[in-house]
């Protein structure tokens, strides 16, 4: 995968052939990027409509735009170490290479926090119709970031380090908590709260 050159259309047809790589974290990465640019676009507008408001929607629309380059950087390190693991690479036995594979995803999951956190300052900012993509996209990084904590409690079994993986259930906890809060903040914010649940 190369975020700087890649078309989409390519990259979806990487997934969805036989090679082991890139697979659910690359993709994932990508959704949360793609979450995280929807909710630059309403910094973008709120701040060209010169709306009042006591939110830095400049500072927060650098964050995103730093986050979302993170997450697409991690997207391609986790391509390369689904490779290590289950392509030609000889990785599979090495414990460096399995602690990776539970690093990356939970790298995802910390940057997909700083943007629902950002994004519940965003949708708060206004009642304009635009704050709705900002929860739309947020829903987006909501579900990346509750896939790659499933990713993480996956992959860290594989860990021996006793150390290791109590300190990663650890912050899997801190995150899920925080990116709860967050994730119901910015819907109810941008009247988005009704994505994902069933009718009655």
């Amino acid at each position: 995968m190369n975020d700087e050159t890649q078309p989409l259309a390519e990259f979806l047809s990487e997934v969805a052939s036989a090679t082991v790589s890139p697979a659910s974290g690359t993709v994932v990465g990508v959704v949360a990027g793609m979450g995280t640019a929807l909710c630059e676009m309403v910094c973008v507008h709120l701040r060209n409509a010169a709306v009042r408001t006591d939110a830095d929607l400049a500072e927060l629309q650098r964050t995103l735009k730093s986050e979302r380059e993170r997450l697409l950087t991690l997207a391609e390190a986790d391509a390369a170490v689904v490779e290590e693991l289950f392509g030609t690479g000889d990785g599979g036995d090495d414990p460096s290479v399995r602690k990776r594979s539970v690093g990356i995803p939970l790298a995802l999951a910390e940057s997909c926090l700083t943007v629902l956190e950002a994004a519940s300052v965003v949708t708060g900012a206004a009642d304009r119709p635009v704050v709705v993509d900002a929860g739309i996209g947020a829903s987006f990084v909501d579900v990346a970031l509750r896939s790659a904590l499933f990713t993480v409690r996956t992959n860290v079994a594989s860990v021996d380090d006793e150390s290791f993986r109590a300190e990663t259930e650890r912050r899997v906890a801190d995150i899920e908590s925080a990116a709860e809060r967050a994730a119901r903040l910015t819907m109810e914010n941008a009247g988005t709260d009704g994505i994902g649940r069933s009718r009655e």
